[in-house]
Order: structure tokens, then sequence, then C-alpha cells
């Protein structure tokens, strides 16, 4: 140990060998009178020894760490705890020295998270946290691996997996049930009702999230209401049980629940209308609902609204009728955020979305409150690469564009490769985007979601009627990511090449846009969208306006593709042969001549030669300059 503190050897010792010197850890152990009467060296090195002590005391005081206050240190432990292992990952911290090992030991949040797993076998340390912990309030999960849930053509698993013993719940919920600010419970339905059910009788008083998941297990029973006093309860999750077992947990902590979710996407229970309808009555406090595709119509069509004025995102899933119906049963705020997956698993009329845009209309445009209108649009295209999958289409509408930024950093990994040849489950699908983003509290925007087989590519496009009261014609700033493409082709030749009618149905009304972003773009579809003509889309119902975006003065291709060879133009422009290269002249001079274009050779049409196509075609007489930039080029329209 003193052969380590080569730096701060005391004066004398430095010319001793270094094997006598490596012998003089020896010294840390206990000697006897004799040993060091005996022998001079040996009473010199325990002298060295203890002087080695107080230096090494003295230096460990004088450094910067040693003057931090022992509070903030216990600030900054709370700060390090890893959620994947809890407080069991804390014991390094008593290894540095002395002063972080009392600051760790007294300070009982520190030793508050409780992860017990299928991989934690130590009931001893178990006990060790919850007794270190003292009075603090525990964050609990219970999380048990799906290779280990019990099923009758298996044996059960080892006796010393914490999760399936009864006495390990019982010390670290029957004991401490009290104390428990969060419980995450991940276990299979058989494991709920045969074990935890017995330990979850108590009351909870200082419980504020439930988090219970049902993990796929091939014996299903059904489950019953725990947990019956949750007087501080906020945050209610339920996941793959049933959508009524979660309405009576709802009720239990009906004065206190700010943030109510159901998904159960894999059971085929489904929760009657009326039922959720009178749970939401009583939940004055509500600011988040998240209920997946529970929602069906009843019979009977009418019922008194529900007023939840403190409710600000809402997430649906579901057939387009459900979710106009529920709509149509909820007085909400107009400052609220509204989720929409449309499974489309039921063929919807144009009726259906004509009436789920007026509802949806009417909730955000009311003429008693001047809010700020829903400028900022987005379309974003999630491809999915198999033949088992279905491509999506997510359109976004909202007050700001703090939100389409986030969303558009999000799109570029939504390019899904699967191999499986079992179709995944389409609400889980959309969940798996969805969460990707967190909702923001103030922001007022809508997000429909939806299949490409919902889409009309030929003849009349449903969804067109979803944006007649929208108020598409607000939207100043555009952003697309993906290519939401039609191509069709017949002995190797494309005979129908363009894109969408349902985006083009959802920019064509947009007649303010003056930004356009485009993310994964090539040259080819940046001037079929920019130059979009009425012949291209005569057996559909899209109206393009000639020109499209009359308004436009900034666009942006971000991580552009690579260009594709363009077809033979119809146009005997000599600008559509050749690749045009716009100075950009300085930013904020009034007065901009006609920018200078020069033909260079290229093979290739770059982005600003097809907006200098785009004006000759148009015959604009604004005035443009290219600005390059690294992975965004803006391209604004002066």
């Amino acid at each position: 140990m003193l052969a380590e503190q080569s730096n701060c050897k005391p004066r004398g010792w430095i010319h001793y060998p270094s094997s006598q010197v490596a012998g003089l850890s020896l010294a840390n152990s206990p000697h006897s009178r004799n040993d060091r009467s005996d022998s001079p060296f040996n009473r010199y090195a325990f002298q060295a020894a203890k002087r080695v002590k107080v230096f090494r005391r003295h230096r460990n005081l004088e450094m910067l760490v040693s003057l931090v206050p022992i509070d903030v240190l216990q600030r900054i432990f709370g700060y390090v705890t890893d959620s994947n292992h809890g407080s069991m990952g804390n014991f390094f911290l008593g290894q540095i020295c002395r002063k972080w090992r009392s600051a760790a030991l007294n300070h009982p949040a520190l030793w508050s998270d409780i992860v017990a797993t299928d991989y934690c076998t130590n009931l001893h340390l178990l006990e060790l946290l919850l007794t270190q912990s003292k009075g603090a309030e525990l964050d609990v999960q219970l999380i048990q691996a799906p290779s280990n849930i019990p099923t009758p053509h298996s044996p059960p698993p080892d006796k010393d997996v914490v999760v399936f013993r009864p006495n390990a719940m019982h010390v670290i919920l029957a004991s401490c049930l009290r104390r428990i600010r969060s419980l995450r419970l991940a276990v299979s339905q058989k494991t709920l009702n045969e074990e935890l059910l017995a330990y979850l009788k108590l009351p909870a008083p200082r419980l504020q999230t439930l988090v219970i998941t049902e993990l796929p297990s091939s014996d299903l029973t059904p489950s019953r209401p725990i947990l019956a006093d949750m007087p501080l309860l906020q945050e209610l999750t339920v996941q793959g049980l049933s959508p009524c077992f979660a309405l009576s947990l709802a009720t239990s902590a009906k004065k206190t629940l700010k943030h109510l979710a159901m998904r159960s996407p894999c059971v085929p229970e489904l929760l009657d209308s009326t039922e959720l309808l009178e749970v939401l009555r009583i939940l004055p406090e509500l600011s988040t609902l998240d209920l997946g595709s529970n929602i069906v119509t009843p019979s009977q069509h009418r019922y008194p609204p529900v007023h939840i004025p403190s409710l600000w995102c809402l997430r649906l899933s579901g057939e387009v009728h459900d979710c106009t119906w529920l709509l149509d049963h909820l007085h909400l705020s107009p400052r609220i955020t509204i989720d929409m997956a449309l499974l489309g698993e039921q063929p919807a009329t144009p009726l259906d979305f004509e009436a789920l845009g007026s509802r949806l209309g009417a909730i955000l445009h009311t003429p008693e409150q001047e809010l700020a209108p829903l400028g900022n649009a987005a379309c974003f295209w999630t491809q999915r690469n198999a033949d088992n999958y279905t491509s999506a289409i997510y359109f976004m509408l909202t007050d700001s564009p703090v939100g389409v930024d986030e969303h558009l950093r999000a799109s570029n990994t939504d390019h899904i490769t699967s191999d499986s040849r079992v179709p995944e489950d389409t609400e889980v699908f959309f969940d798996r985007f969805r969460y990707k983003v967190p909702m923001q509290r103030g922001n007022r925007s809508i997000h429909i979601r939806m299949l490409d087989n919902s889409l009309s590519q030929s003849g009349p496009d449903p969804v067109r009627h979803l944006w007649s009261e929208l108020r598409l014609y607000d939207v100043q700033s555009l952003t697309i990511g993906g290519i939401p493409k039609e191509e069709k082709s017949y002995g190797g030749l494309f005979t129908v090449r363009r894109l969408q009618p349902a985006l083009m149905n959802f920019v064509c009304t947009m007649t303010s846009v003056r930004r356009l972003r485009m993310r994964g773009w090539d040259s080819f579809w940046i001037r079929q969208l920019l130059t979009a003509k009425q012949a291209d889309y005569s057996d559909t119902d899209v109206v393009v306006p000639e020109p499209l975006f009359c308004d436009l003065h900034t666009v942006e291709s971000v991580d552009p593709l690579p260009d594709s060879p363009p077809p033979p133009l119809a146009a005997d422009s000599n600008d559509a042969s050749m690749d045009c290269e716009v100075k950009s002249p300085p930013l904020g001079l009034p007065n901009l001549k006609q920018p200078d274009i020069r033909s260079k050779p290229s093979p290739q049409n770059s982005i600003a030669g097809i907006l200098r196509y785009i004006v000759a075609v148009r015959k604009a007489s604004r005035r443009m300059f290219y600005a390059p930039r690294m992975r965004c080029q803006p391209l604004p329209l002066l």
C-alpha cells in the first residue's frame, strides 16, 4: 500500500531499496511489541506507516472534492443511480473514501430505488436496501422476464428467483407498502393473481405512480381490483390487462388522478364506452388520457357530454367513427393536443372522415377564444420494408414549430426493416413511434396516423374530407419527411409515377405556405411537388392549384437523396437540359439584382437547377439565390 504512495514518501525513506520499501506494507497489519523492539527496521517502518497515514489524510483534506458540502455531495449521488439496477449499483460509492462512504450511508433516499428482476437472487441484499433506506419513500420495480413465465408445458423457474418467491414479495410489498411512492409491476397475469394480490391488500397512502404490465402468458384468468386505498395516486398505467380492471383502479383515486393510460392491444375484451364516460365524469383533475383502442361506439349514440377542463393531451387508437363518437361526447379545451391512430381495420366512408374533421375543427377553432392558428404542418412517411408490412403516413398540425422540428429529427429512424413472418399489431406499430417525442403542455396540435392501405391511390380519396374544417389555409410552414409516392410500372417502364393523392389533398389547400422543408427527397420528386399539374391526377379528386405554393419564400432540403434520372420533359426550355448555379448575394440587401445563372457541364440536376426550371415554367418574376449548407440547403425565393 505504501508503495502506491510514491509521490508522497516521507523524508529519509527514499534511500531504502525498493524491496525494503515494498515490505513496509506489512506495517498495516498489527505488530506485536516484541517485533517493534527486536528490529529497528520494523520500528522505523511502523512509525513511517503512521506518518504516511497522516500525510494521506492531510492530502485528502486539501483536495477540492473534500471541500464539497455533504448535502451537495448527496444530491450528486442521487443523479448517478442507474435506473436498470436501482440502488444496488450505489455500493461502489462506499469504496472511494471515508467521506463518500459516510455521505452515502447517511442518505436514505440513495437506497430507496428497489429493482427486483429474475436475475436478482439475493434476498438479503434487498433486505439490506430496505433497512438502509430507513423511512424514505420507495420506488419499486418488479420485473419478470418473459422466458421465465410459468406455463403448463414448462417447469417452474428456479425457486431462488426473486419475483416468484412469496417471502420476497412479502418483504418488498407487504412490509413496505406504506412507504412505496411508485410501483411498477411487469409480470404474467398468473403470477399477478396467485402471488402478488395476496400482498396488495394493504393501504398505500404514499403511492403516486402505479404501472402494471401483463406479459404474454398461456394461462389468462380474470383480473381483480387491487390497492383500493390510494389517496395520493396521480399516474395510472395498465398495459395488457382488462380495461375494466384499469377503470376500477381509476375510481379508487378519482380525486387525485391526473394521468390515465390503458393499453391493451392484445386483449379481446372491449370497453363499454358508457362506463368509460361515467368514470371520466368523476375525474376532475385528469390532464392526460391514453385510451388506445378501447373505444367501441354503443348502440345508443347520445349521452350527456363529459366536461374535462384540465385535459390537455388525448391519445386514441381505433376506427374513424369510434373516435368521432368519443370526441362528440367530450367537452374539450381548444388548447388540447389530440393524437389519433386510425387503424383502418374497417373501411371508412367520406362521411366518416368529414364528421371527424368537423368535430376536430369545432374543438380547435372556437369563436369565443382568439388563439394562435395552427400555422405549422408536417407529413411523415414511414416505409416498412417487408412484404407483410404496410407503410404508414402521419399528418401533423400544430401552433409551435418546435414540435415539428422534434418529430423531424425522430423521423430519421422511422424506416423499419423486419424479417418476421408474423405481421406486427397495428396499434403496437403506431405506439413505437408516437412515444418517441413527448407531448408538450401548452401546444395546440393534431396528430393523425394511418396505414397506406387506408388511403385511396386512385379514385376519390376519403381522407380529403378530413381537412375541410381544419383551416389549412393558415399554414405557413410545411415539413415533409420521406416521399409518399405512388409508382406503377409495366414492362420495366413507369406508367404512373407521382406523389400520393393523400399528400396532395393535404398540401394543395395550403395557400399561405412560405417555408417548405423536405427530408430525404431527390431532385425528381422535388420537381414533381413544386411543378405539380392537374393532368397527373386526372383519375383522382385532387385539385391542384397552379401555381402551387404561390407565396413560397424558402425551400430547404434536409439529408437529400442522390438524384434519380429524370423522365423526358415535355417543355422545350433549354434550362431543363443544363444545371444551374445561383450565386448567393449578401443577406440583408434591400435591392437584389437578378441572380447570375451560369451553366456548367453536369449530368445531374441540382436543387438550384430545379428551382430555376420552376421559375421558368411558372414565368415568375421573383428573384432567388442559392445558399449551400452542410446537410441542409435553404433556397429562399425573394
